[in-house]
């Protein structure tokens, strides 16, 4: 079967016009029958030929064509990319519901699983790779897993959110809140990292409050004769005291003060003590009374002396033994950010004696803190407390070492505590053949030390012994200038040889320890060879 010239021109009109493919649709082709494609469906990229059998006549696919006939567009088979070879996602997928289809420049978006992102590029691309089968497009899919910042954690009035007690900041990762001493809670005490549905998720805000542990009026200490009156409390939150008061022709020996203590839960407790108001006359001695350190136990008196509110005549009949110093338990010892209190740096534990403040190792206290037993009016003393905190010991960067010829930046360092790092940096033309750095040290005072090492950034220079080779010729160190970067060596040539042109080779900086002579193929020519020419042309 063949079509006339003039039926092939109008087919290639066609063709040019996209049409030609729903007019050969209705041609049929018998099997085995001859069949050829002209230029303009080779040149068609995005399709695959499915058979291509031509006459001795014809020329085959890939030869030019000298005609247009037999034309067989059905036998052409649009490329595509198999859905089932879609590029795998790091926490994600490519879908086939997302795709525009899987032809020629078509597109799939990328989506992300739950609680995860991408900041990459969404989309892969069918592409054509020259054979039967495209190719998606693969550039390192990954979705990154949604985090919260811990810089972000909610606000608690009285307490805080500490990272060291969070599970991680990823979604669904959970921070404990934690009071403040003397604080508690009855609300919460955790926060949730949510996915917000962008790139950055966000904790649950609940309006954290720690309260102040009180302990309650109502469960004051009772009182044998007497009774604590909230009249006479300074309040009822932890560290507060009310005063005890006896009633009409009672009077106490004993400590007349009960104090809010904390005892590790939401409700704090009042001090008891078997408060007692006795009814039997009881006398003091000026000194008992004026020593405020000691709290009086048992002092009975004769009826010649006078009651403990009222002047006293004599001195006589003074129980001494009954008298108990107060002290401090070591146990109550203040606590010190990054340091401690230590019975070992006591002078004792008795109303007026001191405890000295010890830092942890790499830590340091610009003055010597103490701590000082106090009488606070009730049967136990306290430790005096001054927000006791030991800083960290740090090297200044306006210290760090001097380099000949180099420097140390402080970009270049890991910190400036003990034990952190500088790395040397050369000038320019300078090298060091090993790495060098200095180290933050603790050198027993408030301030730290860079270590010091004699650094030197050493000139770097072209061995002598590495001079280029020459063809008839040499390059020796007496014609250097030098073997320092950019210094140059001159060329000599051999006897009976030359140069037209004077040539050198120069030292170069080529990034290493050591530099390199620069090399430019350096030949000397025989003085004969001009002389060779001229006689064989008078030949």
């Amino acid at each position: 079967m063949s079509l006339s010239p003039c039926f092939v021109n109008i087919l290639s009109f066609l063709f040019d016009n996209c049409l030609v493919l729903s007019l050969f649709l209705s041609i049929s082709w018998t099997r085995g029958e001859s069949v050829c494609y002209s230029r303009e469906q080779i040149d068609d990229l995005n399709f695959k030929v499915r058979r291509v059998p031509c006459d001795d006549n014809k020329h085959s696919l890939f030869k030019t064509f000298a005609s247009h006939e037999d034309v067989a567009i059905a036998d052409l088979i649009a490329i595509s990319c198999p859905f089932n070879k879609l590029p795998t996602v790091k926490n994600g997928q490519f879908n086939t519901n997302n795709c525009t289809g899987n032809l020629v420049h078509d597109t799939c978006d990328m989506t992300c699983d739950v609680d995860y992102y991408t900041t990459t590029i969404r989309k892969t691309l069918c592409q054509n790779t020259g054979s039967n089968e495209g190719r998606w497009t693969t550039d390192n899919f990954t979705c990154d897993a949604i985090s919260c910042p811990f810089n972000k954690l909610p606000t608690v009035k009285n307490g805080q959110f500490n990272t060291n007690n969070c599970t991680g900041n990823l979604v669904h990762d959970t921070c404990d809140m934690t009071c403040d001493v003397d604080y508690y809670t009855s609300t919460i005490r955790k926060t949730l990292c949510q996915n917000t549905g962008s790139n950055e998720g966000r904790w649950i805000t609940d309006n954290f409050t720690c309260d102040a542990i009180s302990c309650p009026f109502n469960k004051l200490p009772t009182v044998m004769n007497g009774q604590f009156n909230t009249t006479n409390c300074t309040g009822n939150l932890v560290h507060d005291t009310c005063d005890m008061t006896c009633d009409v022709d009672y009077y106490t020996t004993t400590i007349r003060k009960t104090l809010c203590q904390n005892t590790g839960s939401n409700e704090g407790r009042w001090i008891t003590d078997n408060f007692t108001c006795d009814g039997e006359s009881v006398c003091y001695s000026r000194e008992q009374i004026d020593d405020l350190n000691f709290k009086v136990r048992r002092v009975p008196c004769d009826d010649n002396k006078h009651s403990l509110f009222k002047t006293f005549a004599s001195h006589e009949d003074v129980a001494i033994a009954d008298l108990i110093a107060i002290t401090c338990p070591y146990s109550d010892l203040p606590r010190v950010t990054y340091g401690q209190f230590h019975q070992s740096g006591c002078s004792g534990n008795n109303v007026g004696d001191t405890c000295r403040m010890t830092c942890n190792t790499n830590y340091y206290t610009s003055t010597p803190k103490q701590t000082r037993c106090q009488n606070v009016g009730i049967h136990q003393g306290s430790w005096s407390n001054d927000n006791f905190i030991c800083q960290a010991i740090t090297c200044p960067f306006s210290d760090l070492p001097s380099v000949t010829h180099g420097q140390f930046r402080q970009s270049g360092c890991s910190g400036n505590s003990v034990g952190d790092t500088c790395d040397m940096t050369c000038e320019t033309n300078y090298c060091t053949s090993t790495p060098k750095q200095t180290r933050c040290q603790n050198v027993g005072s408030h301030q730290g030390s860079w270590s010091n090492d004699n650094f030197i950034c050493q000139t770097i220079t072209c061995p002598y012994s590495d001079l280029p080779s020459v063809t008839y010729g040499q390059f020796h160190p007496s014609g250097c200038s030098g073997n320092r970067v950019g210094d140059t060596c001159r060329m000599t040539c051999n006897t009976n040889y030359y140069t037209s042109t004077p040539k050198q080779t120069r030292c170069q900086n080529v990034g290493i320890h050591q530099g390199s002579w620069s090399n430019d193929n350096f030949i000397c020519q025989n003085f004969l060879d001009g002389y060779t020419l001229i006689i064989n042309a008078a030949v």
